[in-house]
């Protein structure tokens, strides 16, 4: 039987060398699904008539035809990539033999739903598992679009820390559940609960979240992977929030370079970061919803 649901978080993982997509939704009677695909490879065009140039350059890509044309006319060959981690280089190389290339810049994710014509809601059909914490759990089902748009529960959250991260202070909530300030202290606050410590702060966050059970967690500091890498390794994440057994496991924290947000980085991309010591900045939807049970 179908159902109908809207998506959250389109994302993808790499498993065992091969992407999946991963679709975080809700159904439309309000049970968290995930959907995952492994059947597309990531792609993008170039000219047909750079087809043959271009084959010296693609490694282990394939060029396949393509029933499709430029903005210009001009017939478009298809090339196909193992990785969405591989696209990145191969695209350099084509083009700086100056080949063009086009929508090499869609995300994987995003390039699966554009195939299928989502757009947020779906329909959806076909076998599933519940998993605990996740919900429904599709794999290579049908999938196509859907007029639905759901009411969504979202919750709000503001961390303060100390400038270097090492230490927090205080966490406000607001959305689903109300507006609550939590903060580390020694007396009484008025408007705040007051916590003897950070990890006692910290248990009364989660416990927040798991009691409000929110559709979208969302706030400045979901947005910096170093506050949150800081304050919760990726298991403590998966446990407080659900999807433990689907993400990928990795340490909380390079031990050679400390490089925390890096780790987070990898487990959510599956690759590590272009530039080692860079900072790390997360679109809010696209990192927080992997990691909330809905």
């Amino acid at each position: 039987m179908a159902e109908r649901g809207f998506i959250l978080t389109p994302t993808y993982r790499v498993v065992g060398g091969r992407p999946e997509v991963h679709l975080y939704g809700v159904l439309e009677g309000g049970e968290p699904a995930l959907i995952v695909d492994d059947r597309q490879a990531p792609y993008f065009f170039i000219r047909a008539a750079d087809a043959g140039p271009a084959a010296g350059l693609a490694g282990g890509a394939r060029i396949v035809p393509a029933d499709l044309v430029t903005f210009a006319g001009e017939p478009v060959a298809r090339i196909e990539i193992a990785r969405p981690a591989d696209v990145p280089p191969l695209r350099a190389r084509l083009g700086d033999a100056g080949i063009e290339c086009f929508e090499a810049d869609l995300r994987f994710a995003y390039r699966y739903l554009i195939d299928r014509g989502v757009k947020g809601g779906f329909r959806v059909e076909g076998p599933f598992e519940r998993r605990s914490g996740v919900g429904r759990v599709y794999r290579n089902p049908r999938l196509e679009p859907a007029d639905f748009a759901p009411r969504l529960r979202v919750l709000s959250l503001d961390i303060e820390t100390s400038l270097d991260a090492s230490r927090a202070y205080s966490i406000a909530l607001a959305g689903a559940g109300g507006e609550r300030v939590l903060l580390i202290g020694r007396s009484p606050v008025a408007g705040a609960d007051v916590f003897p410590d950070e990890r006692a702060l910290l248990a009364e966050f989660l416990a927040h979240v798991r009691r409000v059970d929110p559709d979208v967690l969302t706030g400045w500091n979901v947005q910096d992977a170093t506050v949150v890498a800081r304050l919760f390794d990726q298991q403590q994440w998966a446990h407080a929030f659900g999807p433990g057994d689907v993400a990928a496991q990795v340490p909380p924290h390079n031990s050679e370079t400390g490089d925390q947000a890096g780790s987070v980085w990898f487990w959510h991309y599956g690759t590590s970061k272009t530039a080692p010591g860079a900072s790390t900045l997360w679109q809010i939807v696209n990192f927080a919803f992997p990691c909330i049970q809905l």
